[in-house]
C-alpha cells in the first residue's frame, strides 16, 4: 500500500498558504517553502512541496538562500547570472531566416542596415509554410541582433 499524503495543514490554511505562495517572486517562493519546510521538521520538505506544487530541490534551495542572509548574492536578480533556461542554438534555422530575409529586401542594399518588408510575424508565417516554426518575438529579437529592419511606407509632402 502506497503512502498518502496529509497536509500538514486544515484545508483552509493549506489553501491561503498556496494562494500567498504564488504570490511571491520565483526567489522568495523557494524561500518561503523553505520556511515553510522547516516549520514542520523531518519530512516537511517533501511534504511542502506536495502542497505547494514545487519540487524539493527547489526547497533545498531556498534553505541555501536563507542561509547565505542577511547578504543577498542575487539582489534584485531572481537567479543567479547566467540560470535559467539557455537558448537553443540551432544554426540551420538562422540560416533559413537571412535566406528569407534575402528574399523579402526592402530599400536600398548599400546602406549599412539591411530592409526587409515582412514584420516579425509575417517572417514566421513565411518560416512556417517551409515547415519550421518560429515565434514572431524570436524574430524580432533575431532581427534586432542583426540590425535588420523593417522598411515601412512614409508619406510625406514637398
Amino acid at each position: 500500500m502506497a503512502n498518502r499524503f496529509e497536509s500538514p495543514y486544515g484545508e483552509a490554511t493549506e489553501q491561503r498558504v498556496k494562494n500567498v505562495y504564488d504570490s511571491l517572486s520565483e526567489k522568495d517562493r523557494r524561500r518561503y517553502a523553505a520556511i515553510e519546510a522547516e516549520k514542520l521538521g523531518r519530512g516537511g520538505q517533501r511534504s511542502i512541496a506536495e502542497s505547494l506544487g514545487c519540487s524539493e530541490q527547489t526547497n533545498r534551495r531556498g534553505v541555501s538562500d536563507l542561509d547565505s542572509l542577511p547578504d543577498d548574492d542575487l539582489g534584485d536578480r531572481q537567479r543567479a547570472e547566467g540560470g535559467g533556461r539557455k537558448r537553443k542554438q540551432e544554426p540551420e534555422i538562422e540560416q533559413q531566416l537571412f535566406d528569407t530575409v534575402d528574399r523579402y529586401v526592402a530599400g536600398d542594399p548599400d546602406e549599412d542596415i539591411l530592409w526587409t518588408h515582412l514584420s516579425p510575424q509575417g517572417l514566421s508565417d513565411v518560416l512556417a509554410e517551409q515547415g519550421t516554426f518560429v515565434s514572431a518575438p524570436i524574430i524580432a529579437n533575431w532581427l534586432e541582433e542583426n540590425q535588420i529592419r523593417r522598411r515601412t511606407i512614409e508619406k510625406s509632402k514637398k
